[in-house]
């Protein structure tokens, strides 16, 4: 462990983030082995038939953070995964699961069962590890451990027993009696109470301590909701940092990575920027070097080097385009089974390069996350209300939302400084608006009045002709800065889109005169003469005379230099 620490520290690394376990069971010899509550009560347990294994896993995190002691490399700690409390607890409290709204365990990614966070069973036996790993971690190393994971990728709603008794306390209604709105915003709004009832557990034991979740990107860039990420800055105290995992591909690492799919990750990240700008709040991201990320399973088209590098670049130009505090990036799951830089399938990149090549990036990534930050001049408005409302009528549990955000690519090409909203933002701060409900039902009329003066005041609105004919009541035809969309923006395809905001070549992001123009399509592009380019081949090596990008290479463009 500590000859892997070195190595990292030496090539630039300032912290570790130890693996967190996936699913939170006791097994031996499992791929992803870490802290869970389960460990913990196996190793409580002298009698009990994984004791000895839960034993190992505990001796396993004090040898890693010994390690980050004698190497100097704060670390940060995972201590669970979701809200999984292990097959004991489980066979002991079956009511106390997380349903469907079908009645079923909902089992997210096949990775487990979770407990739900209302059940007051799971709220007492937390707090008991939670002091545990007070006692057991956190006091003896709290010179080293620089932040705690309470778990990795909780998502999704739940419609159990005591969530549902948790939801008429609040309304005096039942799931099947409410408004779907009232319903969706509940599923919508329950891993936010879930991360702020977490944290503020962790305020009681050390006050000082930071603590995070790490949530999933991929629920993030594919509907903003469940969780709903707003709520995550907005909600949760000064001790909570949100972390999201954005790697340029986070599907089924089989599948191709596409450009649709970082051009969405584009979008997301920004919006994580406009919320940390807007409550002063820090957060994390985890980009990519590591084949899951990279789609290097057999995918037909997979990742490599290059775009490991592009990763880091586009988060964090990303981030301050829209002035976000990015506090760190985490990169290489360095030997994690099946996923890592090292271990796993076999990759189309050399490792060693990998590890190398993207090292050498860290100076710069760091330069740019505190480059001055700018501001969100485009808002895409999806209202909580029909947001909600969907969410209420189709009871769906994970991954849901009435827009496919991989649709906008054509407007996600576009070097704009655009973020996904829930309400209506400070429109003295926007240049454009683009409201994404299709009917005006959801609009207020104080809302549909201020869209009314902003399109007075000289501000561009994207809207359905429906919208758009709501707020603009006046007899006079509309003037030319109100736009109407080609059809109903939940189900517009980026054909549609694209009639909207013309095709451009590559993925462009800039920050304060810094742009990464990055080519994902097969087609190479050529890079402008007017722009003062550095430009990266697929093996991440300089090209100083290259006047185009084939895909998956990408330039940069540096003020001054």
């Amino acid at each position: 462990m500590e000859k892997m620490l070195r190595r990292m520290k030496n090539a630039g690394a300032n912290y570790i983030w130890i693996g967190h376990n996936n699913p939170g069971e006791v097994v031996e010899g499992k791929a992803e082995p870490g802290l869970s509550y389960a460990v913990w009560a196996a190793a409580q347990n002298t009698q009990h038939p994984k004791h000895a294994i839960a034993l190992s896993f505990i001796e396993a995190q004090h040898t890693m953070l010994r390690a980050a002691q004698a190497v100097g490399l704060p670390a940060v700690l995972p201590i669970g995964y979701q809200i999984h409390m292990g097959e004991d607890w489980r066979n002991l409290y079956p009511k106390d699961m997380r349903h469907d709204a079908a009645g079923q365990w909902l089992n997210i990614f096949n990775g487990g069962v979770s407990a739900s966070f209302y059940s007051e069973n799971y709220r007492r036996d937390i707090r008991a590890y939670y002091a545990w790993i007070q006692t057991e971690f956190v006091q003896p190393y709290r010179d080293v451990i620089m932040m705690l994971n309470l778990a990795d990728e909780p998502l999704g709603g739940d419609y159990s027993a005591p969530a549902e008794a948790e939801f008429t306390k609040r309304t005096g209604q039942t799931f099947a009696t409410a408004e779907a709105e009232a319903v969706g915003r509940f599923q919508d709004e329950m891993i936010v109470e879930y991360a702020v009832w977490s944290a503020q557990e962790w305020q009681k034991l050390a006050p000082d301590l930071p603590v995070t979740i790490s949530f999933c990107g991929a629920q993030g860039r594919w509907s903003y909701r469940m969780p709903n990420v707003e709520a995550l800055f907005r909600e949760t105290p000064p001790n909570f940092v949100p972390t999201f995992d954005a790697y340029l591909h986070d599907y089924l690492p089989y599948e191709p990575m596409t450009e649709a799919e970082v051009g969405s990750l584009i979008l997301f990240t920004r919006t994580l920027g406009y919320y940390s700008q807007k409550y002063q709040r820090e957060f994390w991201l985890w980009s990519a070097g590591n084949s899951w990320g990279l789609a290097n399973y057999g995918s037909s088209n997979p990742g490599g080097i290059s775009d490991a590098l592009a990763n880091g670049y586009l988060l964090a130009l990303a981030a301050r385009s829209t002035g976000g505090h990015l506090r760190g990036l985490a990169v290489w799951n360095y030997n994690i089974h099946d996923q890592g830089l090292y271990g796993g399938p076999e990759t189309e990149y050399n490792r060693d390069e990998m590890f190398t090549r993207v090292s050498g990036a860290f100076a710069d990534w760091r330069r740019l996350m505190v480059l001055p930050g700018g501001k969100a001049t485009t808002a895409l408005w999806l209202t909580d209300k029909a947001a909600h409302a969907y969410l209420g009528v189709t009871r769906n549990s994970v991954f849901d939302t009435p827009l496919k955000f991989d649709a906008l690519i054509p407007f996600t090409r576009q070097d704009v400084p655009a973020v996904v909203v829930g309400a209506l933002p400070a429109l003295d701060e926007m240049e454009t608006v683009i409201v994404l409900d299709p009917t005006p039902e959801t609009l207020s009329m104080e809302e549909q009045n201020a869209l009314k003066n902003f399109i007075e005041a000289g501000g561009q609105l994207l809207a359905s002709a429906e919208v758009l004919n709501t707020v603009w009541r006046e007899t006079a035809a509309r003037p030319a800065n109100a736009v109407s969309l080609p059809g109903n923006p939940f189900s517009m395809q980026a054909a549609e889109w694209a009639e909207v905001f013309p095709r451009t070549s590559g993925l462009r992001v800039s920050a304060s005169g810094y742009t990464l123009l990055f080519n994902l399509a097969p087609q190479p592009i050529a890079l402008p003469s007017a722009e003062n380019w550095r430009a990266f081949n697929r093996a991440g090596l300089p090209q100083p005379t290259a006047v185009q990008l084939a895909e998956h290479e990408f330039a940069l463009s540096i003020p001054n230099q």
